[in-house]
């Protein structure tokens, strides 16, 4: 399997995890739209597959970014490495995401209404695996760590 640097050069910097066309030309993979997807005004494709806001999608980035720098709430995790229990085996971080996922609130708009809970809930999350004296208040309810 190539490296994604060399992927990267075959389709203009994007990486080539979805094909696009046919023919692995620029246009939109949606056949049923007109325009490529990448074309500035909204597609057919656009209308009818929703997209996360930008909102949603920098809460999301940051969160993974503070999750694997091992920065993700300093104040509850400080002095505890939860990198390696979770990023062994593919479940722990799972459940990490399914919390974040979970807790999140979107209004409307698409704008996150409530980053630093949902950080907050996954952090205790990770605390309860890495401290066994660690208890959870409020305790999770299902709703927050059920998988999708």
């Amino acid at each position: 399997m190539p490296s994604i640097d060399c992927r990267r050069d075959r389709t203009g910097g994007r990486p080539a995890f979805v094909p696009f066309g046919n023919n692995g030309s620029n246009a939109t993979h949606c056949s049923s739209a007109k325009r490529p997807c990448h074309g500035g005004a909204a597609t057919r494709h656009d209308v009818l597959m929703g997209h996360l806001s930008v909102d949603v999608r920098a809460s999301l980035r940051l969160f993974a970014f503070y999750l694997a720098n091992g920065t993700i709430d300093v104040d509850l995790l400080d002095g505890f490495d939860y990198r390696p229990a979770l990023f062994q085996f593919g479940s722990p971080l799972e459940q990490v995401f399914a919390i974040y996922g979970n807790v999140l609130q979107v209004d409307t708009n698409g704008e996150v209404l409530n980053d630093g809970d949902a950080q907050y809930r996954a952090a205790q999350w990770i605390r309860s695996c890495c401290d066994p004296a660690y208890v959870v208040e409020p305790p999770f309810q299902a709703w927050e760590t059920e998988l999708h």
